[in-house]
């Protein structure tokens, strides 16, 4: 299928004019989510270059080095019927930026506002007050996107396989995955990793940029292959009755219910924590008592050893005082006796 022909049947999707085909959703709402700085306001730059066909438009305003300088949720349409969101990316997926990462995965919060990683039961008000702003009639489709250029750690892997799992229970699609940077070495173990945390849909491509938007039909075909395969996704997932504003709420509940679960694992940790600062600190004052009682029993010692030294040499001067005194006295007595005797 040429180029031509591809973008034409992205460009010309629609949900059907029937309610039971379309099951009551009017646009597709394509979620990107990930780290700082692995490539997501490039890729919607790419999107809408190739799908809008004019010049290169730096939208999502995106620099060469791919800095990571989105702080808002920024919805992009690229047709009346598909649109892109570039939510905030995060530093570390801690469970503070993956709550609000979910709670936007799931649409239950507005478009186009600044995000917050919000402590504490935040999040739970801010879902609560934003829900007559949502539209339910978004189909939401979460697609993950990750570098090749950042390498990928043993130790992430099961993070990551995680809030791949997550996402597709506060979504009901299982994320689709774009390695940005396909040029840059160690694609092998970063593509591999994916494809064994259970990603059955992965796409590897080029993003253009501001220094790079030179028209290439290779990137042209791979963003192309991504959008068709969406498109199936969304109308596999149509063939199954859906009642939207139930599967609203079983998304909002997992997420809640994730919220929640954070909230007393943290209470919990915090708790444990305080105990064992406890445990630490009686034995610290323990050994410091230990400690003291030590230099208190060695004091004594050394003064007692001062003390007896001290008496020691008292008796030593009395036995030296004495014994001149007696030697005065034999003396005294020896010249009395001589002047009795010339008497």
């Amino acid at each position: 299928m040429d180029i031509q022909t591809q973008t034409e049947i992205i460009r010309s999707f629609r949900f059907d004019r029937s309610q039971t085909a379309s099951q009551g959703y009017k646009r597709i709402l394509i979620q990107l989510f990930g780290f700082l700085g692995h490539g997501k306001s490039s890729f919607i730059n790419t999107c809408k270059y190739i799908l809008d066909g004019g010049d290169y438009v730096n939208h999502a305003q995106a620099d060469s080095s791919d800095a990571g300088r989105t702080t808002a949720r920024i919805s992009y349409p690229l047709t009346d019927y598909i649109m892109l969101v570039d939510n905030r990316g995060c530093g570390t997926m801690n469970n503070y930026e993956t709550g609000e990462i979910f709670a936007q995965l799931a649409n239950l919060l507005p478009l186009d506002q600044e995000v917050e990683w919000s402590r504490g039961f935040r999040l739970v008000n801010r879902i609560v007050e934003a829900e007559t702003e949502i539209l339910k009639s978004d189909f939401t489709f979460p697609v993950f996107l990750y570098s090749i250029k950042m390498g990928i750690d043993e130790e992430h892997i099961e993070e990551l396989r995680n809030l791949l799992e997550t996402a597709q229970s506060v979504t009901g699609v299982f994320p689709f995955v774009v390695l940005t940077h396909k040029s840059h070495g160690g694609l092998t173990v970063v593509e591999r990793a994916f494809r064994d945390m259970g990603v059955g849909k992965l796409f590897i491509l080029e993003n253009y940029t501001p220094d790079d938007h030179f028209k290439k039909r290779g990137r042209h075909e791979d963003v192309l292959r991504f959008f068709n395969e969406v498109i199936k996704e969304v109308e596999f997932h149509l063939k199954h009755a859906k009642d939207l504003a139930q599967e609203f709420k079983n998304h909002k509940q997992l997420v809640l219910k994730f919220i929640f679960d954070r909230e007393m694992s943290f209470s919990s940790q915090t708790e444990q924590n305080t105990q064992a600062y406890m445990v630490q600190r009686m034995e610290s004052l323990r050994r410091k008592s230990e400690d003291q009682r030590n230099e208190d029993r060695q004091y004594f010692e050394e003064e007692m050893k001062r003390i007896q030294e001290y008496f020691e040499e008292l008796r030593k001067k009395d036995n030296l005082r004495f014994e001149e005194e007696m030697k005065k006295y034999g003396q005294y007595k020896k010249n009395k006796n001589k002047d009795c005797i010339l008497q």
